[in-house]
């Protein structure tokens, strides 16, 4: 009787949890995992968790191994599934990681962030075919989602497609948000290659005040010099590098 009056409950058992998590203690936290998965083997968030932590701790062989179990007891949360994927990447399964960030990306209604991650994951590892596929997934879903049109755009790009085709997607993008600096930079780039200079000037010039510009992307404000350089617009130009240097202080 005594034994059993000492067993901690399950609420007291996530309660001793959280106070871990919440201490940010990843080592009590990780024993705290033990004791429930052990007590409640059927508890699928807390093999999750379990893994989660063990990727955050840089072990991956144990991260996996749990993520597995967790995923025999039920579907994983989107950024569980997608560091599973990055796990798998860790050990060497390059092509279980690849199957699951696709199956991510096409099967599920993600958020444009994510789909977004998920595509560049799969752009990185050297399969833009399937990252546009995921973006190509979330556009059917959003039709008016100006930052999935320019992912698009770039992904074409690399895929090797004309640029008069990258071109029709960075100009949806422009259409759905006409102040976004960086989508008139691509399409300016692209107008460049079919040998449109004075297109690619009179589209950028519309978002870049002799005065001011709001862009973060140094690559873009280098781009952006080259145009201007071109036709000597020195104002401009000054503003791009005002810009360059304040990002560099």
């Amino acid at each position: 009787m005594a034994t059993s009056m000492n067993q901690p409950t399950t609420q007291q058992l996530y309660d001793d949890l959280s106070t871990a998590l919440s201490s940010r203690d990843t080592t009590a936290a990780l024993e705290q995992l033990d004791i429930i998965c052990r007590v409640h083997p059927h508890h699928g968030g807390a093999w999750e968790l379990r893994g989660l932590l063990q990727a955050q701790a840089g072990r991956p062989n144990l991260a996996v191994r749990y993520f597995e179990q967790a995923r025999e007891l039920g579907s994983l949360e989107v950024w569980s599934s997608r560091i599973m994927a990055l796990q798998y990447l860790e050990i060497g399964r390059d092509k279980t990681a690849v199957g699951l960030l696709y199956t991510i990306g096409v099967s599920l209604p993600l958020a444009t962030a994510m789909s977004r991650l998920i595509s560049h994951d799969l752009l990185t590892l050297g399969h833009p075919e399937l990252s546009a596929g995921v973006i190509r997934t979330a556009l059917d879903r959003d039709r008016n989602e100006p930052l999935l049109w320019h992912e698009l755009s770039a992904i074409q790009s690399r895929l090797g497609e004309p640029p008069l085709e990258c071109l029709k997607s960075a100009e949806r993008a422009i259409l759905l948000a006409p102040q976004i600096a960086e989508f008139r930079v691509t399409a300016a780039t692209l107008l460049i290659q079919m040998d449109q200079s004075l297109e690619a000037y009179e589209m950028v010039r519309q978002v870049v005040s002799p005065e001011s510009i709001e862009l973060d992307c140094e690559c873009c404000l280098w781009r952006l010099i080259c145009i201007f350089d071109c036709f000597d617009d020195h104002d401009r130009m000054a503003v791009c590098y005002r810009r360059l240097r304040s990002l560099s202080a």
